[in-house]
């Protein structure tokens, strides 16, 4: 039977799935509150900041963006307080794109990025610790940050002040579920797209499992490098910087190959052409910009706004053209809409959640940690979900393919292989230079039982005998009915020593069904093998004829000859 798709059950998989994850984030909290720093300190006063057109003060809890003050390259914001005394002490605090000098009671014990600045390379963003000196009283710190790129607003980070001892298992801590959604999107993305490609080469179907691995792989390394957890492996922030860009930009490419894979056919010729170009002109924006980078003329920051104009018309073209969602779709389809509408969701509310951590009045309130992560978790859980129906269907295609191919080489009152299938199989040995056997069958005394006892005793007669042959010749042979009372059996010729046996097989099962008919089950039959043929018949096209219809003849011949032969009153009737 065909494999069909039930819907509810699709669902309930999904609940599951749902109730999974929520029992792992759960698991998550509870590592947070052992891992998170028990022990925190506020510095004696607000930090002051100042430029040089201005200054602020805010307490640190959380970092301060104005985009009303626009920096150049070169421009310094300064920002100073009094650490409390009497306790050794980490500060953390996040960057972007700054070079970075401390000083504690004017002495830099802390730098940063100035040999990238001076030499117009990119400076990387990332998470600094700060260990200053034990003071008896107040230490008084200042953080020098000079702006290494243009057109940048004024940025005042988040600062922390930890103890050492547990600064580092904090990070990792607080973080712990996007550290477990980003490895799992990179190893899933890994192993999908390795086994994608190579599938690949069987099947075309398999290049959505490619570009999924792709995307998985991508959107991975992002996680990982938009909260900054790959830090844990690589505290180069320059490399890691622009592996985060660079994945976010190559992310599209898969996505858009994707949808092309999946809408071709499905939506107008002009529309699905609108979606190859949309995908060559993400390659298009990956490859310029890119460029630009590392030859280091304009970094990916301050062209970002190109990817997320493209990404934003790009959208509303898709969505114009009823490429990620419309009403006709299957089952496939509305699952990665879904999963697009999910990560949709998930980045708008990270965008309000990063808003409302750049004021100072709610900074506080909400968690640090990034919902993308998740967001980019469930979608391509999603496609992996929408992967797996497309696959079933077109299993379940294949299967009634195969069903009405069967069909149409069956024969409806045996089961048998039929005259069309017995063609296509000499055709298949007249191909080849192997030697086999074919048998020619005529069951005696079919037109006495139609004429005596009717033909639906006629149609048992058939039918016991297609049983037996069927039985006997199992794994031997292929057993054909090619119409009325004539049945042949070809035998390849690693199976001819078994034969003999078959044959008496065949005929004990003859007289076990035949005793439930009115006469016996007996048939004559001939059997002739291909290396019986002399030279002039060749293995190539003669006279309308192929060499294994003369093997058939000869077998013919020899059936014929043996139903003479017999002496029982059923050939005779």
């Amino acid at each position: 039977m065909p494999m069909t798709i039930n819907t509810k059950k699709l669902f309930i998989a999904g609940a599951v799935a749902i109730f999974v994850v929520a029992l792992f984030q759960i698991f998550f909290e509870i590592v947070v509150k052992q891992g998170a720093a028990s022990e925190t300190y506020s510095p004696q006063h607000d930090w002051v900041v100042s430029y040089k057109s201005g200054g602020f003060t805010y307490n640190g809890s959380s970092a301060v963006q104005k985009n009303n003050v626009v920096l150049q390259r070169g421009d310094s914001i300064f920002v100073q307080n009094e650490l409390p005394p009497g306790h050794p002490l980490v500060v953390r605090f996040l960057t972007y794109h700054k070079l970075i000098e401390i000083y504690q009671d004017d002495i830099m014990l802390y730098s940063y990025g100035k040999s990238d600045f001076e030499k117009g390379t990119l400076v990387g963003s990332g998470y600094h610790y700060f260990y200053p000196m034990v003071c008896d009283t107040n230490c008084a710190v200042r953080f020098v940050f000079v702006e290494s790129e243009n057109d940048m607003p004024l940025y005042a980070p988040k600062f922390e002040l930890l103890t050492p001892w547990e600064a580092n298992s904090d990070f990792n801590a607080t973080r712990f579920s996007s550290l477990v959604f980003g490895l799992f999107l990179v190893v899933f993305g890994a192993l999908s797209a390795t086994i994608g490609a190579c599938a690949s080469i069987y099947g075309a179907s398999y290049f959505r499992l490619l570009m999924i691995g792709l995307l998985s792989f991508s959107l991975g390394l992002w996680t990982l490098c938009y909260t900054k957890l790959v830090q844990i492996f690589s505290m180069n922030l320059a490399f890691n910087t622009s592996l985060e860009y660079v994945s976010l930009l190559f992310s599209a490419i898969p996505f858009s190959f994707l949808l092309v894979r999946m809408r071709k056919g499905k939506i107008l010729r002009w529309k699905w052409y609108v979606l190859i170009e949309i995908n060559a002109i993400g390659i298009l924006v990956f490859v310029a910009l890119s460029t630009l980078h590392f030859m280091d003329i304009v970094h990916f920051s301050r062209t970002l706004w190109i990817f997320h104009v493209y990404v934003g018309l790009a959208v509303i073209a898709l969505i114009a053209c009823g490429a990620i969602y419309n009403r006709r779709m299957d089952m496939s389809g509305k699952i990665f809409a879904v999963g697009c509408f999910v990560f949709v969701g998930f980045a708008m509310l990270e965008l309000v959640r990063y808003k409302i951590n750049q004021t100072e009045m709610f900074g506080h309130i909400l968690s640090d940690n990034s919902l993308l992560p998740m967001g980019t978790f469930f979608f391509v859980l999603l496609l992996m979900v929408s992967f797996i129906v497309h696959l079933s269907r077109l299993q379940s295609h294949k299967a009634e393919r195969d069903l009405l191919a069967n069909i149409a080489y069956l024969d409806s009152l045996t089961g048998l292989f039929n005259r069309a299938k017995c063609k296509q199989i000499f055709e298949v040995l007249d191909r080849g230079n192997s030697d086999y056997a074919i048998m020619s069958i005529d069951l005696n005394g079919l037109k006495y039982v139609n004429d005596n006892y009717g033909h639906g005793m006629g149609d048992a007669l058939i039918k016991a005998f297609a049983q037996a042959l069927k039985e006997a010749f199992e794994g031997i042979g292929t057993a054909i009915r090619l119409g009325g009372d004539e049945f042949i059996t070809v035998v390849r010729s690693e199976h001819h020593a078994e034969m003999d046996q078959a044959l008496a097989k065949m005929a004990k099962l003859q007289k076990k069904r035949g005793s439930e008919l009115p006469v016996p089950l007996e048939v004559a039959y001939g059997i002739a093998f291909r290396h019986e043929l002399a030279d002039k018949h060749s293995a190539e096209k003669r006279n309308g004829r192929f060499e294994s219809e003369y093997v058939y003849d000869l077998a013919d011949e020899r059936m014929y000859a043996m139903k003479s032969e017999m002496k029982s009153n059923l050939v005779r009737k």
